[in-house]
Order: C-alpha cells, then sequence, then structure tokens
C-alpha cells in the first residue's frame, strides 16, 4: 500500500476472516497500516513478514487489532514498524476489546515514542517471541495500558534509545494506568540508554515477573523502576 491512510491487508467486520502463510505484506504510504484486523474481523498468519515503512508526524502501525470479537494470531512472523520519517508508530497494537496471540517470530519497532507490542482494553498473549524497540522519548519493548493484559513466556525484549526530554524514558517492560497488567514469565530484559528503565508499573498498573533477567546499561538506567 503506497497511499494515504490505506490498508495493505484489511479484515473487518463479524463473519469476516482470512488466512495467510509465507506471505509479505508491506505499507508505504503516510499514516498506512501493513495490517489491520476490526469490528469482529479475524486473521491467521503464519511463516510471513509484515512491515511498515509509512510517512507523516504519526507512523501507521505494522499491525493494528481493534474492536470487540476482533482477534489476530500470528506464528512465526517477522513484523516491523520502521517509519521513514521522525514519527510514532508501533509494530502490534490491540485495542478496545481485541486480542493476539503470537507464537515465535519477532517484533520490532524503530521509531520514538514507539512500542513493540502494546494493549489497551485488550488481551495479548506472546510467546517466544524476540521484541526489539529502538527510539527516543518513551519507546517501550512491552506495553500493557488502560485495561490491558498482556501474557509473555521466554522470548526476549530489548529497548535502545535516550531519554531526550524530561520524563521521557526508554522502558523495557511496562504497566500504567488502571487495569494495565503485563505478566512476564522467564524472559530477559535488556534496556540500552540514558534514563533506561528495565520493568515499570506507574499510574495504577500491575507489573508481575517470575524468572526474568533485567539489565539496564547506560546514565541513570533503573532494573526494575
Amino acid at each position: 500500500t503506497e497511499g494515504q491512510a490505506g490498508f495493505t491487508l484489511n479484515i473487518q467486520g463479524t463473519g469476516s476472516t482470512a488466512t495467510v502463510a509465507g506471505s509479505q505484506i508491506k505499507a508505504t504510504g503516510n499514516r498506512s497500516l501493513a495490517v489491520n484486523v476490526a469490528a469482529g474481523g479475524v486473521l491467521e498468519m503464519r511463516e510471513s513478514t509484515v512491515t511498515s515503512a509509512s510517512t507523516g508526524a504519526v507512523g501507521g502501525n505494522a499491525v493494528l487489532v481493534d474492536g470487540t470479537g476482533a482477534r489476530a494470531t500470528f506464528t512465526n512472523t517477522t513484523v516491523l514498524a520502521d517509519p521513514i520519517t521522525d514519527s510514532v508508530a508501533a509494530g502490534v497494537q490491540a485495542a478496545n476489546g481485541a486480542a493476539v496471540t503470537t507464537n515465535g517470530g519477532s517484533v520490532t519497532t524503530n521509531a520514538k515514542n514507539g512500542t513493540a507490542l502494546g494493549a489497551s482494553r485488550s488481551t495479548i498473549n506472546a510467546t517466544n517471541v524476540v521484541i526489539n524497540t529502538t527510539g527516543t522519548d518513551n519507546s517501550m519493548g512491552v506495553l500493557a495500558d488502560i485495561g490491558g493484559q498482556i501474557d509473555l513466556v521466554g522470548g526476549s525484549v530489548t529497548t535502545r534509545g535516550d531519554e531526550v526530554r524530561a520524563g521521557a524514558r526508554p522502558h523495557g517492560l511496562a504497566s500504567r494506568n488502571p487495569g494495565g497488567t503485563l505478566t512476564s514469565t522467564g524472559t530477559p530484559v535488556l534496556v540500552a540508554g540514558d534514563g533506561g528503565m528495565g520493568a515499570v508499573a506507574d499510574d495504577g498498573g500491575t507489573t508481575n515477573l517470575s524468572g526474568n533477567t533485567i539489565r539496564t546499561e547506560g546514565i541513570g538506567g533503573r532494573s526494575p523502576a
């Protein structure tokens, strides 16, 4: 997809389903989404690559799963959000009653204030997923925001970036706002950058850790916070 605010793959509405295997999906337009699953749509994807290289002040997410009943399952799939301009973007984002399951593969975001894996008022279950985020400001590997629940098992989380303004720090694992709950089991976490935080619970969020190794590298780093 090269047009503005477009979708490369769009599954929308109750009863709409898609099964994708061995495919490459890419969005390059201004604020475009590579994969959009909405309003009861269902996606099953395996052994594929999803890339968002969009432009604009707010870059498009690589994957957005949004709305009650929207579900997506990814198996051994590579997801990359890599906006061309200095914009905000996310790798996999679940919102407003959606559910995401991902097994194996990787999720990478290269963007300021970027999040590789994020949920708000939704659920994400991720097993053995390699998660990478690179960018300044509030760049986060995994974020469970208001009402979002994320269950992370194995895999790894690496966040690289620096605090460039007060209060905007790179995070490895984070929960924030009421109902935001992140549970991580056996996941190594590395945050490299000044002011970085390994694991955070903020503003009413809950972070549960079991068998993780968490390390920060950089001036003023905290692990966990």
